[in-house]
């Protein structure tokens, strides 16, 4: 059950990670011009998976330690 937990709070950093890279390569304007510019609230939303797996982590290392 630990291993599951460790599992999915990895696998939701790693989403957000490349989430993240996603939205970088999009903005890129030398591949879309000037009006291929992403706002600041599309790189938060890359945050969300990220924070979800840091708290799954944290949650499994709790419960360990109980």
């Amino acid at each position: 059950m630990k291993v599951l937990k460790i599992a999915g709070g990895l696998f939701f950093i790693i989403c957000g990670i490349l989430f993240f890279i996603f939205l970088r390569e999009l903005n890129d304007p030398e591949i879309e011009g000037e009006s291929g510019r992403i706002g600041l609230g599309e790189y938060f939303l890359s945050l969300i998976p990220i924070t979800i797996g840091i708290v799954i982590l944290l949650l499994s290392e709790k419960n360990k330690s109980n």
